[in-house]
């Protein structure tokens, strides 16, 4: 997953942890990450980076993560 370092993205950093999304500035192209990791805060990524960091394997599981959408 991507986490945000020093003002920059990087990924790759831990295990990765899910976190929910806030919002999405279409004219931006970026993602609102509220991340539940509190030393982290919420963050921006582009959209890209973001699938990018979804489109991995878990080395836990061996098994893809991905993105939950739920609706009512």
């Amino acid at each position: 997953a991507f986490e945000p370092e020093g003002g920059a993205y990087a990924a790759g950093h831990g295990g990765g942890h899910h976190s929910p999304l806030g919002g999405y500035l279409e004219r931006d192209d970026l993602a609102f990450v509220l991340d539940v990791n509190a030393s982290y805060g919420p963050w921006l990524v582009e959209a890209e980076k973001l699938f990018d960091a979804l489109d991995t394997t878990d080395r836990g599981d061996g098994q893809s993560r991905g993105l939950v959408r739920f609706s009512r």
